[in-house]
């Protein structure tokens, strides 16, 4: 009785493939969901950034506005010194007055100029995170794109290696089916000798047409064997149920007596399979045999 046969019986073999514990590949779309996450963080912080940068143009236009005031009211109290009062305050109270706003002015700009490089420098450094975190995230999706992609190709390979050894075994399990049954008859025309008439010559070479026909009801292939002076065009093939296949013999030289032969072997062919393989004559395989002996005729009839 045939013996099951599935897909379990070949796990031992394709660890010999992959030697030790099977690859570890992470799953297609293993990251998405922190990818995901990392996006929508990054875009919060855009707009965070995007906001402060409103808020610094909001900022500045303000200071800008607020010197703008205390320059407008340092002029104003300039003329008014000079001009309204000139005659009732003294000469170095106009100049401290001046000196006065003069330094509140300065003190503005500079806590303006303070504040607007704080602020610029805090920005400054929110794009350079944004600018590391966006570069991280891209090297993520790189990487989630590469492991995609080595998985693919690892169950690929694996796909393929477990399709070559199912057709490997059903291959040898269809080919020891075929050879339980033994192989059944040819005909050869001649059916029993091979004669070739003379008269002989040296250096010519004398050929002989036979017929192989293959008269069971399987596929069958043949290989001619002959002794050392014979050649056969075509030694070999494949005829399938009823085919017939002509084959030249050929000598040379004609010495001595020798006792020459020719030998057709066949077998039955496994199913499914295509050209001639020498392979099917070697093992265990069930092959037939028959001789056909020649004769020289040094008469012409």
């Amino acid at each position: 009785m045939e013996e099951s046969w599935h897909k379990a019986k070949i796990t031992p073999q394709i660890a010999g493939v992959y030697p030790g514990p099977p690859p570890q590949v992470n799953q297609p779309g293993a990251k998405a969901a922190e990818i995901r996450e990392l996006k929508l963080a990054l875009e919060k912080e855009r707009k965070e950034h995007q906001e402060t940068r409103s808020k610094l143009k909001s900022s500045e236009e303000e200071l800008q506005s607020a010197w703008s005031q205390l320059h407008a009211a340092f002029r104003d109290n300039l003329k008014f010194l000079r001009i309204d009062n000139f005659k009732k305050v003294d000469e170095l109270e106009l100049e401290k007055g001046a000196e006065l706003l003069r330094l509140e002015l300065e003190e503005a700009n500079r806590k303006y100029q303070n504040m607007k490089e704080f602020l610029e420098g805090k920005l400054d450094e929110k794009d350079r995170e944004i600018w590391e975190k966006e570069k991280m995230l891209k090297e993520s999706i790189e990487n989630e794109n590469r492991l995609r992609e080595q998985h693919d190709a690892t169950v690929t390979e694996m796909k393929m290696k477990i399709q070559k050894l199912e057709e490997k075994m059903d291959g040898a399990k269809k080919n020891a089916l075929a050879q339980t049954v033994p192989p059944g008859d040819i005909e050869t025309q001649p059916a029993t000798k091979i004669v070739f008439k003379g008269p002989y010559a040296d250096q010519i070479t004398y050929h002989q047409c036979i017929k192989v026909i293959n008269s069971s009801a399987r596929r069958i292939a043949y290989c001619i064997k002959t002794t050392k002076r014979l050649r056969v065009n075509v030694p070999c093939g494949v005829l399938e149920p009823k085919e017939g296949a002509n084959l030249i013999v050929s000598f040379k030289k004609l010495f001595g007596r020798v006792d020459d032969h020719i030998t057709v072997e066949w077998i039955n062919t496994p199913d499914g399979a295509g050209e001639f393989r020498r392979e099917w004559f070697q093992g265990d395989s069930m092959v037939r045999k028959k001789n056909l002996p020649i004769e020289y005729n040094p008469f012409s009839e």
